[in-house]
């Protein structure tokens, strides 16, 4: 299965709408069986999702393969950066309640373009030779700087951004080219933070200026028998470079909804709504209180 859970839901608020708050427990609970359940292999967190990895390790995600995230400062590659590295593992580890990492992130990968990459490339390498983690790489919002960023090191595992609004991965050719070098490649933001699939009465003022664009997506959908669901998904599944979809969901039944999209077989040709401008589709550019 395609999919991979992604958890920042899972410890603290997180989405567009003002009711998108922290599931609770018994909900995470029903997700986790129901993944299982349906051979999804992969979680992906981090460090920074609140306590969402001591969640996932009361939860048990022994059966998973669990990537998380870390975020690095110039300060942390100074003396001792492979130790504090190697403390901040074990102490995923712990709140995961598991032995090993499938993946470790480094969670905001502009930073190695001011810190010397070199001994976080070392850093890693280590990790994955002590045992602690399978593969290393880090998480981009745009592969703008992927130029400066992979002269640091080259990554085994990578996650971006990519929908039916963004397809920079694939458009600047950097996507073909982690591929033809082994890099595996998840891709989150599917629904771009739940903001394509949500209902016009829903969406935020802010995004009022972009109203044409939600009205082709709403009309293609419609005209093609589909959700806005469908449609975002249908538009990532047909790129076969991309290994994984981390996507969210607020309940056991959206889960399987998913579940339900991805194994039914869509054949059509969807046109193209790629946008470049940065206001829409990169969420941390939007206001903190939508």
């Amino acid at each position: 299965m395609k999919i991979a859970i992604g958890t920042a839901n899972f410890g603290m608020n997180y989405g567009i709408k003002s009711d998108d708050l922290a599931l609770p427990r018994e909900e995470i609970l029903s997700i986790l069986n129901a993944a299982h359940r349906h051979k999804i292999t992969d979680i992906d967190t981090a460090k920074s999702y609140g306590n969402c990895e001591t969640v996932l390790g009361e939860c048990g995600v022994g059966s998973f393969q669990v990537t998380t995230k870390i975020i690095i400062d110039q300060d942390h590659t100074k003396l001792g950066f492979e130790a504090w590295l190697l403390d901040q593992i074990e102490d995923s580890l712990a709140k995961l309640k598991i032995d090993k990492l499938y993946g470790l992130l480094v969670h905001n990968s502009d930073a190695l373009l001011s810190v010397d990459g070199g001994v976080v490339a070392s850093a890693l390498e280590k990790a994955r030779k002590l045992g602690l983690v399978k593969k290393v790489g880090f998480s981009i919002y745009s592969p703008s700087n992927l130029n400066f960023i992979t002269e640091k090191f080259w990554p085994d595992l990578l996650q971006s951004p990519y929908n039916i609004l963004d397809h920079r991965l694939a458009c600047s050719g950097w996507l073909n080219v982690l591929k033809n070098n082994g890099t595996e490649v998840h891709c989150r933001s599917v629904f771009l933070k739940g903001l394509i699939t949500t209902s016009v009465e829903q969406r935020p003022p802010y995004f009022s200026r972009w109203k044409h664009v939600f009205d082709g997506l709403d009309r293609t959908a419609a005209f093609m028998g589909l959700s806005q669901a469908e449609l975002c998904l249908i538009d990532v599944l047909k790129n076969h470079h991309i290994d994984k979809i981390v996507v969210g969901v607020q309940s056991e039944r959206q889960l399987l909804e998913l579940v339900e999209m991805c194994s039914s077989s869509f054949q059509v040709n969807i046109p193209s709504f790629c946008s470049d401008d940065l206001d829409l589709i990169e969420p941390y550019r939007w206001p903190a209180n939508l």
